[in-house]
């Protein structure tokens, strides 16, 4: 770095080797940084672990207006400067991201894209592709695997998602995908107008989240009642949806064996009339107090998220819940239900109405 205090020249280079993030291999980083005269050049490139420079994974070329004064200025960004910034990945795996992503592992797929934004800070202009093929992942939150894939388009004032899916890729009996669809306009680089929708059936859950959730799991096939709605105007997200739980198979457990702490003698005490009590009132009551606290973690953030939504959830024809209720009973509840729910967050209002039907299949099995 030399010249002067108020506008200086910059020019530095950088080669980073063997990147590793939690025991992952990324690969080799090379590329430099320019400045001067309120001018940034950079370039760098994102190279295999054999350190192919003719055939780099992705290179990013770019040149922004911006004032590095060390002294005061009143903007950074020059905002009505030219500038551009373009983005090219050249079959592009994302194994080579490691385990960068939270609550994905073993993610892999080609990426390629020709991407270039250039104009104004004010006025961006999006142009060029993005295309994510052979893609796949396993969810931390559940222990499944899925497959995806997605085609972008990038033009003028925003991009389209020509296509978006997600669906299963084993460990499931009730396999299913997820489609989307939409745009997503910018104002300068804030988001102004989104308009998604989403439409499919997919399986979150499984006998085999048994192994990252001990006490809960089963089978949980979700499907979309009518397409699923995520949409901005202004400053305002909003979503809305109905899901239908489309097979339900769940058992929760408490994992505690009360046996050794207890006697051969089991007595059981009623202490309260349990046919006078409103459920539903109780539950629209611990739902209220559940969003009342999240609402007060959000308040305390720096900036919060305006997001309202409406989503409906219904049971399917056959949804049954069984609950261990320890070994000390050597008893199981098999619920079968059937019902749906109403959940709303408009303006900060919240609200939660419906019910859920317990079904003359419900019983209480002995079992060894």
């Amino acid at each position: 770095i030399e010249g002067k205090f108020d506008s200086p020249l910059i020019n530095f280079t950088f080669d980073a080797k063997d990147l590793t993030l939690n025991e992952n291999m990324l690969g080799n980083i090379k590329g430099y940084v320019k400045y001067a005269e309120k001018k940034m050049l950079t370039n760098f490139v994102f190279l295999d672990t054999l350190f192919n420079e003719q055939k780099p994974l992705f290179d990013f070329d770019g040149m922004f207006a911006i004032d590095l004064s060390f002294a005061s200025v009143k903007e950074r960004f020059l905002r009505n400067e030219p500038f551009y910034m373009k983005f090219i990945a050249n079959n592009f795996n994302l194994s080579q991201l490691g385990r960068i992503i939270p609550g994905i592992v073993d993610q892999r797929g080609i990426l390629k894209a020709d991407v270039l934004i250039d104009g104004t800070f004010a006025d961006p202009d999006f142009s060029g592709y993005l295309n994510l093929k052979d893609a796949y992942f396993t969810s931390t939150f559940n222990n499944l695997k899925y497959k995806c894939g997605a085609k972008l388009t990038f033009q003028k004032s925003g991009f389209i998602f020509d296509s978006l899916v997600v669906a299963n890729a084993g460990g499931t009996n009730f396999p299913g995908e997820i489609n989307g669809l939409g745009s997503i306009v910018f104002d300068g680089f804030n988001m102004k107008d989104v308009n998604l929708r989403f439409f499919g059936d997919i399986a979150i859950m499984s006998p085999q989240t048994q192994a990252v959730s001990p006490f809960f799991f089963g089978d949980l096939q979700i499907q979309t009642d009518g397409d699923w709605l995520l949409t901005k105007k202004g400053e305002k997200f909003f979503f809305k949806g109905n899901m239908l739980m489309n097979k339900t198979d769940l058992t929760y457990t408490t994992g505690r064996d009360e046996a050794m702490n207890t006697n051969n003698n089991l007595n059981i005490v009623f202490i309260v009339d349990s046919s006078k009590i409103d459920k539903e009132l109780i539950r629209f009551q611990n739902i209220l107090a559940k969003e009342k606290a999240l609402q007060q973690t959000a308040s305390n953030s720096e900036k919060n998220i305006d997001f309202d939504y409406e989503i409906g959830l219904t049971s399917g024809k056959d949804a049954n819940l069984t609950f261990i209720l320890g070994q000390v009973l050597n008893q199981k509840l098999i619920v079968e239900m059937r019902g749906g729910m109403k959940f709303e967050n408009i303006s900060n209002n919240y609200r939660a109405q419906g019910s859920f039907e317990l079904l003359p299949g419900s019983r209480l099995e002995f079992f060894k």
